[in-house]
């Protein structure tokens, strides 16, 4: 069952002094997890001068990965994932399969409403450093390490945030590096906004 078929953009005019990359993250309110790993979801080229449009849709998959250097600057990216949708596809279970890899089950309904949930069974080995998360729009936006007999939680309403340098798609970004320049985008009412870099590099929203 689809998620919602609602298209947001952002619209980035680049008046800055140097070239770098357009970079959205997003940030999951309640995922009180000191160890999560947030990732460079949506990440382009941007050139003074010129305009950048980011597109997407909410659409939600489970994924896991193995990650052998989590830290800022390393990249992650799907190994396996699983269709997910807010109610009826909300549900998986992460498990340690016969000849030595990791897989999900079917998705199905658990717990409440608009909340993700991956439940990791006894199976899990933490030494393999297999990390799990959702995916939106057919990318990772957040990692956390697979650990036994453990349930995590994912909130559908993340805060997004956009910001400028030199990023990577599906780079480990340390957060408080960028606590003084991200923009936070909130889509209350509306799909799409209009964003201007300055001539001192500052992202501001125009409308």
């Amino acid at each position: 069952m689809p998620t919602t078929t609602t298209t947001y953009s952002v619209s980035v005019q680049n008046n800055g002094t140097y070239n770098a990359s357009l970079a959205i993250y997003q940030v999951d309110p309640n995922l009180d997890d000191p160890n999560v790993l947030t990732l460079a979801w949506l990440v382009k080229p941007s050139t003074s001068g010129s305009t950048t449009k980011f597109t997407w849709g909410v659409d939600y998959a489970f994924y896991w990965s193995e990650v052998d250097v989590p830290q800022p600057g390393s990249t992650i990216t799907s190994t396996a994932q699983r269709a997910a949708d807010l109610s009826a596809s909300n549900y998986v279970e992460f498990s340690h399969a016969d000849g030595g890899t990791y897989q999900f089950s079917q998705a199905s309904s658990g717990g409440k409403e608009g909340v993700m949930y991956i439940h990791q069974d006894g199976s899990i080995n933490p030494e393999d450093n297999a990390y799990i998360g959702l995916m939106m729009n057919n990318k990772p936006t957040v990692a956390i390490k697979a650990q036994p007999n453990t349930k995590t939680e994912f909130t559908a309403h993340p805060a997004y945030y956009l910001v400028y340098g030199r990023i990577e798609p599906g780079e480990i970004i340390d957060i408080s590096e960028y606590a003084d320049t991200a923009l936070k985008i909130e889509f209350n009412g509306v799909t799409n906004h209009d964003v201007v870099l300055t001539a001192k590099n500052q992202l501001n929203i125009v409308s």
